[in-house]
């Protein structure tokens, strides 16, 4: 039984990504995901997600606020 409900806006916006790499086929160097969320119980707002070589492959979340 699903705790979700199907007729519930939990929320809506974009989610562009972005995967880098030396040559085509060679693995990720860099993973980045902007998340921008318009409607959502809690409010509006941003975050980054980025994982890549430069951060010695950690991820980093940043979140920011909209208003």
């Amino acid at each position: 039984m699903s705790v979700a409900d199907p007729h519930k806006l939990i929320l809506t916006g974009e989610n562009p990504f972005l995967r880098m790499s030396d040559k085509d086929g060679d693995p990720n160097s860099t993973d980045a995901s902007f998340w921008r969320i318009i409607f959502c119980p809690a409010g509006p707002g941003h975050v980054l997600y980025l994982k890549s070589e430069l951060t010695e492959r950690f991820r980093r979340d940043a979140s920011f606020d909209s208003s």
